[in-house]
């Protein structure tokens, strides 16, 4: 560091004597010092300054300002008579990385060795205040070693803080020992644990800041893709390696030299362009908002010119920079990761799994045999089947796998564009819905896809500036993708008829592929639409599609704005609207694919676009104008409808077969329960004498059985038999909607639902006018009544007699006066729970009227409704 400025400062202050008049000549000269370079420093950044050169060329002069301070401070402290003692001036953070900005906060850090002593006091004291009184933001500690060892394993900021620590001033061989220390007690026992903490960390700050290096308004500093996602991976390399630096991670081979030279001048470009926002702004901003970035391009020289805005190609060039920071960063991170998964991996890859094109899967990654390049490089087909492994399985590439197809992005030529083998692995890919944008996504982000369809690839980073984009040109198109692989019955209202469309699409790759390249027009500038046919035509050309599917393809991106503007600007209730979008369309399924693209769309276009009044807009004229196609008539189904009603019938079938099966388990069941309840006489033992016991069921399987037993029925009971449980719901509905059932007077659900489907138990023991002869013969006979409405006032209410089901009688109470009943206490009680214990619900759901004196046989029973 100079001492130029230490010389200076003490012959400023050397025309003083008193230590008051010292201190202020002291602070005007370092005010005047670092008002001129201050100055400086944003005029060589006006000039064109890089922002690796202003950063440092700001922490040199700080260095010096502190520098000059500390020598000061100590002479001061030596002529109070104070004994010096062993101390340490550290900067920390950014400052300790030489990257800092116009407006940051100055980190720093004083460290004694034993105890607190005076001197230390006197020295950390009027530092600070002399860096306040300058008007600086100074962020501040003093710590012992141990104090330092303590935090760094309990406080995440301070440990990767101190992790970047540069010496300042005072005893080199102290800030030897910090540095030891720490590496021996706390870097190099803890990595695991923080791995998983310096992860957790990235992800709450993705969620506050975006985790998207494409947000229209990005954080420089916080978001993805911006200097903390480098600072992060850094952390990381510096405790399990000891890098601190880009230039010694390429040196041992942690990233490729590729990887450093476009980190480098990424770093670079953010650094001017947060420069740029401190100057600008006039105080710590990081936000780059959109109010902002026109005024940032112009003054970091973005012009307007005939193709585009100077804003948009600033944005374009800041996205393109953002991806390289968070490409690198997580490709470190997951070398770091390796690490602790390697013997994991060495014993999983003995069940590896094998595939075509010289790739394994084994650990969740698809990996090459023997980390082999020639492998891929010896048929660069194979390059796009490494994704079509990839979409196929639904995993992740291995680190050394994606830095395989990257450096091989040299072999996709005009040879493996045309390659028929190429195109149909592309289209399965396309055909494959579920994770498309997602393998699309891998592809665009290696580069890939790019390379296949040129096209495509000029809309990268491609940013529009207006009110309604929010995304990049790139981004936009990948999520109406992902729009798409949404679509399925019951996720929104707002979704369900694009849902059902979209189950009707014959060729759901053709879908995809037209809203993959809608768009590709914009990179020749305004009018888009007429620009992007010629392109999509020399397109499905070049891959070979077939000429009926590359014609649908064009009639996508040339009419993708057609509904929309449809939609909103005429009138859906005029015929000759409807009758023009069916001539356009002229074909049902050009129509369906139509719909959906331009639903996709307008969603993709950013948060809030497509309402849901502008959603039913676009289906009801969807739905008009496949009527005026159809005629009005029903669609004939095509494969998807039959494929799904084959599944239903086949399910149904499956239904049939378990309901079969359970009836026959549960006749065994009751006849076997039937064998163990038999008396020794032969009939089956009478229930108990004030007990309500519950209701056997017994099938037509059990009454034959113990027929052909000798076992006897009980005098007057019957046993209501039904083998399939479900049949009498299934005949129920079987009737179309709105016509009446056929079986009139069987079923009393109808009218009462579910609380009428079972004969109450005891009504055959209640009725009256039974024919012997015909009984004996094995006929019953049943003779309805009706219920007078006489004697109301000498029945007890319903809601007296009825108790919860299965429950004990109570003893019996007294017999009412001139009652038939009164014999037999207790019997309404048992009858009324008999009746309603298979009526789920309350009671009072089914209301019998009261008997009269001519409806009282025996015990008082009634008739069957």
């Amino acid at each position: 560091m100079s001492v130029e400025l230490f010389r200076r400062a003490r012959r400023a202050e050397a025309r003083a004597e008193r230590a008051e008049d010292r201190r202020r000549l002291r602070l005007e000269f370092l005010r005047q010092a670092l008002a001129q370079g201050f100055d400086s420093l944003k005029v060589r950044h006006a000039e064109g300054a890089s922002g690796q050169e202003s950063v440092r060329t700001h922490a040199r002069l700080m260095d010096d300002v502190i520098l000059s301070l500390t020598r000061l401070i100590a002479a001061d402290a030596g002529r109070a008579g104070l004994s010096p003692t062993p101390l340490v001036v550290m900067a920390l953070g950014g400052y300790g990385r030489r990257e800092l900005h116009p407006l940051s906060d100055v980190d720093l850090m004083v460290v004694y060795d034993v105890e607190l002593s005076p001197y230390v006091q006197r020295m950390m004291q009027e530092l600070l205040y002399s860096l306040w009184d300058l008007g600086l933001q100074v962020g501040h500690s003093l710590r012992s070693l141990d104090d330092c060892v303590a935090m760094a394993r309990t406080d995440f900021p301070s440990r990767t803080s101190m992790q970047e620590a540069r010496f300042l001033a005072g005893e080199r061989r102290l800030f030897a020992r910090f540095r030891r220390v720490l590496r021996d007690n706390v870097y190099r026992r803890d990595f695991g644990q923080f791995l998983e903490t310096t992860l957790s960390e990235r992800d709450q700050r993705y969620r506050r800041y975006g985790a998207s290096p494409y947000i229209g308004e990005p954080n420089v500093k916080e978001s993805a893709g911006g200097l903390r996602d480098v600072h992060t991976a850094m952390w990381l390399g510096a405790a399990k390696f000891g890098a601190r630096t880009l230039r010694e991670l390429a040196d041992k081979g942690l990233i490729t030299p590729r990887e450093q030279a476009g980190a480098d001048a990424a770093l670079t470009f953010l650094w001017r362009v947060r420069n740029e926002l401190h100057f600008f702004s006039g105080h710590k901003n990081d936000v780059l908002g959109r109010e902002l970035q026109p005024r940032i391009a112009k003054n970091l020289g973005y012009a307007d010119d005939a193709t585009s805005l100077g804003v948009e190609r600033f944005m374009r060039d800041y996205y393109l920079h953002a991806r390289v920071i968070h490409r690198v960063s997580r490709r470190l991170i997951a070398r770091c990761q390796e690490t602790l998964s390697r013997r994991g991996s060495a014993e999983r890859r003995q069940r590896q799994q094998a595939l075509a094109d010289g790739l394994v899967f084994f650990d969740g990654q698809l990996h090459l045999v023997d980390r082999d390049v020639s492998l891929v490089r010896a048929r660069p087909s194979r390059l796009m089947k490494v994704f079509w492994h990839l979409h196929r399985l639904g995993c992740e590439l291995s680190l050394d796998l994606e830095r395989a197809v990257e450096d091989s992005l040299y072999l996709v030529d005009g040879a493996f564009q045309r390659s028929p083998e190429v195109r149909d692995l592309f289209l399965d890919i396309c055909r494959g819905w579920g994770r498309v944008a997602q393998t699309f996504s891998e592809m665009h982000e290696i580069g890939l896809l790019g390379r296949y369809l040129p096209e495509f690839g000029a809309l990268t980073c491609l940013v529009q500036y207006d009110v309604y984009h929010k995304f990049s040109a790139d981004q936009h198109s990948l999520l109406g993708v992902e729009n798409l692989e949404a679509l399925a019955p019951g996720q929104s209202a707002e979704s369900e008829g694009a849902a059902q469309v979209f189950n009707e699409v014959d060729k759901p790759e053709l879908l995809m592929l037209g809203m993959l390249l809608h768009d590709i027009g914009k990179a020749k500038g305004h009018g888009h639409v007429a620009k992007g046919i010629p392109l999509i035509r020399e397109l499905v050309e070049r891959i070979g599609l077939e000429p009926a599917d590359g014609a649908a393809v064009e009639f996508l991106v040339a009419h993708h704005l057609t509904m929309s503007h449809i939609a909103q600007r005429r009138d859906i209730d005029d015929p000759k609207t409807i009758s023009d979008l069916a001539t356009v369309a002229g074909d049902r399924q050009r129509l369906k694919m139509l719909y959906l693209l331009t639903w996709a769309d307008m969603r993709a276009v950013g948060p809030g676009v497509l309402t849901p009044w502008q959603a039913q807009v676009l289906y009801d004229l969807y739905s008009r104008t496949l009527a005026q196609l159809t005629g009005g008539r029903v669609e004939r189904p095509g494969r998807p409808q039959l494929a799904e009603r084959l599944r239903l019938a086949v399910g149904e079938e499956q239904l049939r077969r378990d309901d079969r099966r359970a009836a026959d388990g549960r006749a065994r069941a009751d006849a076997a329960a039937a064998g163990r309840g038999l008396g020794g006489d032969g009939a089956l033992s009478p229930p108990r004498p004030g007990i309500v016991r519950p209701r056997r069921r017994h099938s037509r399987f059990t009454r034959t059985l113990l027929a052909d037993r000798g076992h006897a029925r009980l005098p007057g009971r019957e046993h209501h038999v039904r083998a399939d449980p479900h049949a009498r719901r299934r005949d129920r509905h079987r009737h179309l909607p709105g016509e009446r059932s056929d079986r009139r007077g069987r079923d009393v659900a109808g009218a009462l639902g579910a609380h009428a489907r079972r004969a109450p138990r005891g009504a055959d023991r209640r009725r009256e006018g039974r024919d012997p002869a015909r009984e004996a013969a094995g006929v019953r006979t049943r003779r309805r009544q009706r219920w007078p409405r006489q004697d109301h006032a000498r029945q007890p209410p319903l809601r007296r007699l009825h108790r919860p089901r299965g429950e004990v009688s109570r003893p019996p109470r007294p017999a009412l006066p001139d009652h038939e009943d009164a014999g037999h206490p207790g019997a309404r009680h048992r009858d009324r729970a008999d009746r309603d214990r298979d009526r789920p619900g309350r009671g009072h759901l089914l209301r019998a009227r009261r008997p009269g004196p001519e409806d009282r046989g025996a015990r008082g029973a009634r008739p069957d409704p």
